[in-house]
C-alpha cells in the first residue's frame, strides 16, 4: 500500500514537471478536453426533466461542474490552490467596478421594459442562475485559477515575460469561444467579434485575479454578466446551444470597442505588480 502511494505521487510529480514545463502545450490540451466534456450531447438522459430548455441547462451545469471538480482536484494535487487564488476572498474587490458597465448594457431591455417574464417557472430561474454560476466557475477556474498561475511561473519572473502570460492565458480564453462557430451555433464574424471581446475581457479578468489574489470575487462578476446577457434565452424558452447566433459589421466593431477600455484598463492594473516581474 505504501509502495503504491508513493509511486501515485511520483506519478503525479511527474505530471506537475510536464505543466510546468510545457504551460502553453498542457494548457491548450485540457481546453481541448474541457471542451469536448461541455459539449457532450447528455441531455437525452435527463428525460426526468418535462422541457428542454430545463434538460439543457442542467446538462450544463452537470458538464462544467465536473471539469471544475477535476481541475480543483489538479490544483490541489499540485500544490497550487495559492497560485490559484483559492485560498482567500479578496480585499480589493472596488477593482472590478469599471466593468458593470457591461451588466448595465445587458440589462437595457429589462431596464426598458421590453422583457417579461411572467411566464418564467422558478425552478427554471433556478437552473438559469446555477448554469450561469457554473459557467463562472468553470471558465475562471479554467483560465485563471490553473493556465495563468502556469504561465506566470515559466515567464512572470521578468516584466515582459508577466505581461506576456497574462497575454497569453487571456488568448486562449478568447479562442476557447470560437466553439460556438465550430458547433455551427454562430456565424463567422459573430465567433471572430466574441473572441477578441473575451481576449479583452480575459486580460482585465486575469488582471483583476493577480492583484486580489482571489478568484472568486471574479468568478462572481463573471456570473453576473453571462446571466444579465443571456436573460433572453428565458423569454424565448430557448437552450443556450438552440439559437443560432449572426452579428452585422458594424455590431461585431461595436462589440470589441465595447471591451477595449476593459483591456487598457487590466494592463494598467498589474503596472505595479508586472515592474520587476511577478513574485508568486
Amino acid at each position: 500500500m505504501r509502495k503504491e502511494k508513493i509511486s501515485e505521487k511520483e506519478n503525479f510529480h511527474g505530471i506537475t514537471e510536464k505543466m510546468e514545463k510545457r504551460p502553453v502545450l498542457f494548457s491548450i490540451g485540457i481546453m481541448i478536453l474541457s471542451i469536448i466534456v461541455t459539449e457532450l450531447p447528455i441531455a437525452s438522459l435527463l428525460a426526468f426533466l418535462e422541457n428542454e430548455q430545463d434538460a439543457a441547462f442542467l446538462q450544463g451545469i452537470i458538464e462544467q461542474m465536473a471539469v471544475v471538480f477535476v481541475i480543483f482536484l489538479l490544483l490541489k494535487k499540485a500544490g497550487m490552490e495559492q497560485e490559484a487564488g483559492l485560498c482567500s476572498f479578496g480585499k480589493e474587490i472596488w477593482l472590478m467596478l469599471p466593468a458593470v458597465y457591461l451588466i448595465v448594457l445587458n440589462l437595457s431591455d429589462v431596464l426598458a421594459g421590453e422583457m417579461e417574464f411572467g411566464m418564467v417557472k422558478p425552478g427554471r430561474w433556478i437552473l438559469f442562475f446555477v448554469l450561469h454560476l457554473s459557467t463562472g466557475f468553470f471558465e475562471e477556474i479554467l483560465c485563471r485559477g490553473l493556465m495563468l498561475p502556469l504561465f506566470l511561473k515559466k515567464w512572470g519572473n521578468t516584466k515582459n515575460g508577466a505581461y506576456l502570460a497574462l497575454v497569453i492565458s487571456a488568448l486562449l480564453f478568447g479562442m476557447a469561444h470560437f466553439t460556438g462557430f465550430l458547433m455551427g451555433r454562430q456565424s463567422l464574424l459573430a465567433a471572430v467579434a466574441q473572441v477578441i471581446y473575451a481576449t479583452f475581457f480575459g486580460v482585465f479578468a486575469g488582471a483583476c485575479v493577480v492583484r486580489m489574489k482571489s478568484i472568486y470575487p471574479m468568478i462572481l462578476l463573471h456570473t453576473l454578466i453571462n446571466i444579465s446577457g443571456e436573460l433572453g434565452t428565458l423569454v424565448n424558452d430557448c437552450s443556450l446551444n438552440e439559437s443560432y447566433y449572426e452579428i452585422p459589421l458594424e455590431g461585431a466593431v461595436f462589440l470589441v470597442i465595447l471591451a477595449l477600455p476593459l483591456l487598457l484598463y487590466g494592463l494598467f492594473l498589474v503596472r505595479k505588480e508586472f515592474k520587476n516581474g511577478y513574485q508568486m
